[in-house]
């Protein structure tokens, strides 16, 4: 704890920057997808958070009559990244997500300043660190920490965005289930 404070005092600039993506940088390669498990109304129960399996979804999704929509149909729309290092990222199809889309036509995320500061920060950070990444969207953020090799936890609700981390974690390689390392 007094070492991520210490970090936390000699940058605080970029620290505070990057906060709008990572919650914290805290301990040990591969990613973790996560899901709620919703509690009851009046339920004394608090949610939980559950591993999302990655091949299970990806496969419920390709079958007909399942409650999970794919905005893709089951297109794979993957492309190896430019970045420093460099990682497969899948995407939504343009009629859906015109702003990610911009990666597969370029290879690289709409924010480029920011993914520079973020690895700069990932690069500093003790290695194998964990990062827990909260609206992960598609994952770029959580990917890239991957990339740099450290460990993280991606949460986020939209079922169609956790379909796309699925996509990416398993073309990179990063574990065959949510949860395994």
């Amino acid at each position: 704890m007094e070492k991520r404070i210490q970090f936390i005092k000699q940058r605080p600039l970029r620290v505070a920057f990057a906060a709008v993506c990572i919650v914290a940088l805290i301990i040990h390669g591969t990613i973790h997808v996560l899901k709620i498990n919703r509690r009851q109304p009046n339920s004394k129960i608090p949610p939980k958070w559950i591993p999302v399996d990655c091949h299970e979804l990806l496969d419920r999704s390709r079958q007909l009559g399942t409650d999970i929509e794919d905005p893709n149909d089951g297109e794979l729309l993957a492309r190896w990244t430019t970045s420093n290092p460099p990682f497969f990222v899948s995407v939504h199809q343009f009629k859906h997500d015109r702003t990610r889309r911009v990666i597969y036509d370029s290879g690289e995320y709409h924010e480029m300043a920011l993914t520079a500061t973020f690895s700069a920060i990932l690069k500093e950070a003790p290695v194998n660190s964990r990062v827990i990444d909260v609206g992960g969207n598609i994952g770029w953020f959580s990917l890239v920490s991957a990339a740099h090799g450290h460990h993280v936890d991606v949460f986020e609700p939209n079922q169609a965005n956790r379909l796309r981390l699925c996509e990416s974690k398993l073309l990179n390689g990063w574990g065959n289930a949510a949860g395994s390392s």
